[in-house]
């Protein structure tokens, strides 16, 4: 997924010998840019929070998600300047629709071999995650790292 000079350039200054912790697993993979996190508690600002969501999952593919807006139930933005949306419910203001972003991710996926797998959550209000990877490269993680995805 990433070469070594990669991902040293990108833990730089991280403590690497220090083992992963579960809960922090996400994060670090969104670090070193093959995945993206949908966070699980209370944001102050829906559409910032899409925004930045989106945003990180499109540099993750590489591809360009920009013009997004939130405009009641349907969020609406350009993926490398075509127009696409999907819907999105809320019980709260302070909440992202996480299965939206289930349903929806494939949207998100470069146009190459590569999908957006999620990891499982733990419990209700946990972080959801997308990993983007080749069908080979998720089953590498599973096998050699232990990782679960949905």
């Amino acid at each position: 997924m990433l070469s070594f000079e990669e991902a040293s350039a990108r833990v730089a200054g991280a403590d690497v010998d220090q083992p992963v912790e579960d809960d922090e697993i996400g994060e670090t993979l969104a670090d070193l840019g093959v995945a993206f996190v949908v966070p699980g508690y209370d944001v102050d600002d829906l559409e910032e929070s899409y925004r930045s969501v989106l945003q990180d999952a499109g540099r993750v593919a590489g591809v360009r998600i920009h013009d997004i807006r939130l405009d009641g139930g349907e969020l609406h933005w350009r993926r490398d300047g075509e127009p696409v949306s999907w819907h999105v419910e809320h019980l709260s203001d302070a909440y992202l629709d996480h299965l939206a972003c289930f349903e929806f991710v494939h949207l998100l996926e470069p146009d190459d071999e590569r999908t957006f797998h999620s990891m499982p959550q733990q419990e209700s209000g946990d972080d959801s995650v997308y990993v983007l990877a080749s069908a080979e490269q998720a089953r590498r993680l599973s096998e050699e790292l232990g990782l679960v995805f949905d």
